[in-house]
């Protein structure tokens, strides 16, 4: 069930922008933080999977879906973040 203060409850969490400049990095250090990052996604994957199995599923309906309502659930614009894996 969706919470009737959906809008209200999603206005406590504001985006926060995380530039990140690796053209200081060397070219090892660069495929570093690639990995990070994959270990990151695949660590919120079993996150999701263990803590929410049906919150994930919700998740990946809602995923290419453009309508307002989907959008506003989602809480992230589909260009900001990488799918989550269900695998």
């Amino acid at each position: 069930m969706v919470a009737p203060n959906l809008s209200a409850q999603l206005a406590k969490f504001k985006p926060v922008r995380m530039p990140f400049d690796s053209s200081r990095l060397t070219s090892q250090e660069q495929l570093l933080v690639a990995k990070l990052v994959a270990a990151c996604q695949f660590l919120e994957s079993i996150y999701w999977r263990q803590s929410d199995p049906e919150g994930l599923k919700l998740y990946h309906v809602l995923a290419g879906s453009t309508a307002p309502r989907d959008v506003e659930l989602r809480r992230y614009p589909q260009n900001q973040r990488q799918p989550l894996r269900s695998d």
